[in-house]
């Protein structure tokens, strides 16, 4: 984990930061029109799902506040089909929404992730691990241990073969701090501002 990486406004870009400094716009979400949705290997014909990628609107996250309901619901079906970008741009709308719903950003996350966005199971992890709990810093550890995975995936800038996946995500972090999970003070090790339930679900989201 860098340490001096700051956690930024949006949690998308914040894992961004995470991984490695930087925050471009993630290129996955510059994807065209009409490529497959879900499992490319068991796509059927005639299917009543989702099964290409269609975006009618913005496909980057900057400057994303808001997208027509027509648009948003497409997206959401894809999401549910199986399609990360469409999820990651779904939970970024409901990031920056007002009023900011907690839930519905938790929930698109966490789809985003089981879709196999990587920069979502950090994102996911790092909410488990703020619940605390062994169950929640368990599962943070699965999805860490995915994220690496896809992380490893990636190309290496310079062709760096000293970089190490499972470090970049955050796995060294859980473990060197697993006390600190289990107890619900994950956000020191994470660096990110303490938990105050009601006051970030009444604060406004500026």
């Amino acid at each position: 984990m860098k340490t001096s990486c700051k956690i930024r406004k949006f949690l998308y870009v914040a894992v961004l930061a995470f991984q490695g400094c930087d925050s471009p716009a993630p290129p996955l979400l510059d994807r065209p029109n009409s490529e497959p949705v879900g499992s490319q290997a068991m796509s059927i014909p005639n299917a009543p799902w989702p099964v290409t990628y269609v975006n009618q609107e913005q496909r980057t996250l900057e400057g994303l506040t808001a997208v027509s309901e027509s648009n948003l619901q497409l997206l959401k079906r894809q999401g549910y089909a199986g399609d990360p970008v469409s999820a990651v741009l779904v939970a970024e709308l409901y990031e920056r929404s007002e009023p900011f719903d907690k839930d519905a950003v938790q929930n698109w996350r966490r789809i985003a992730a089981e879709n196999g966005d990587t920069p979502s199971c950090v994102a996911h992890a790092f909410s488990l691990q703020q619940m605390g709990g062994e169950e929640n810093c368990l599962r943070a550890k699965f999805w860490l241990e995915k994220a690496a995975l896809g992380q490893a995936k990636l190309p290496r800038p310079n062709n760096d073969k000293t970089s190490d996946p499972a470090k970049e995500v955050g796995l060294y972090a859980l473990r060197d701090h697993w006390q600190q999970c289990l107890d619900g003070h994950a956000a020191g090790y994470l660096g990110m501002p303490a938990p105050d339930e009601q006051a970030f679900k009444d604060s406004p989201r500026n």
